[in-house]
């Protein structure tokens, strides 16, 4: 049971540290997560942040919107972080990609209880996201 948890913390660490490193210069390359891992890792943070706003800041049709909108993306993308998951640890890999999920809404929950500007700043994501200015 060790051996699991250890791994996990492994794996996440690593999808983690893809996520806040990976930029336009290249740092994709220097990570343990391929390219379009790290941008799995992205758009499930940006969509768990948009879902965790839309109850907080009172914008659940935004959401729905969104999600619409971006319909293919967005399951294209869920698909690639779970596969990413699973590729890491077969046995525990969706439970290990629940968790990650969970552990995204978490840090958005609390990042809209604490940033006085959270829903303002999503507003113009949900704008930018939907094509408008």
């Amino acid at each position: 049971m060790k051996t699991v948890k250890t791994g996990f913390a492994s794996k996440v660490g690593c999808a983690a540290f893809a996520f806040f490193l990976l930029s336009d210069n290249g740092w994709a390359a220097a990570t343990c997560a391929r390219p379009q891992d790290a941008m799995a890792v992205r758009v499930a943070a940006l969509q768990q942040e948009m879902m965790v706003a839309a109850y907080m800041c009172h914008d659940v049709a935004a959401y729905n919107r969104f999600v619409i909108a971006h319909r293919s993306e967005l399951q294209e993308s869920d698909k690639a972080l779970m596969d990413f998951f699973l590729q890491q640890n077969a046995p525990t890999g969706v439970g290990d990609y629940n968790l990650f999920k969970t552990e995204l809404a978490n840090v958005s929950s609390f990042r809209s209880v604490s940033d006085p500007l959270f829903c303002w700043r999503i507003d113009a994501n949900f704008k930018v996201a939907l094509g408008r200015k």
